[in-house]
């Protein structure tokens, strides 16, 4: 899991991010 977002979002974790 990531915590920052790779795609420039918040620094949260995603759904997608989660899932990938």
């Amino acid at each position: 899991m990531k915590y920052v977002s790779t795609r420039g979002r918040a620094p949260v974790l995603t759904f997608e991010e989660v899932l990938l």
